[in-house]
């Protein structure tokens, strides 16, 4: 009876042990998704630097086209109801 019970305390360690080593990865990877948010959040609105913005929309405006509007709008309705 006590090699049963001992085996029982072991599984329960181990199974307790995998979800706290499981919970402290996503609160991890939580902690970093914040901080990136707060970190891009305060570059925006806080110290209103849209540089990196401006560049990307001067890029491609060379490809903003009627034609690839459409294909674009065809993509957003079609691949929600394929997925």
């Amino acid at each position: 009876m006590h090699k049963a019970e001992r085996s029982f305390f072991k599984k329960v360690l181990g199974s307790v042990m995998l979800l706290s080593v499981e919970l402290i990865a996503v609160w991890g990877v939580l902690l970093v998704s914040v901080l990136t948010f707060l970190l891009l959040s305060r570059e925006i609105f806080i110290q209103d630097q849209e540089g990196f913005d401006g560049q990307v929309f001067e890029f491609l405006n060379e490809y903003i086209t009627t034609s690839n509007t459409h294909i674009m709008k065809m993509f957003s309705f079609l691949l929600p109801s394929i997925l």
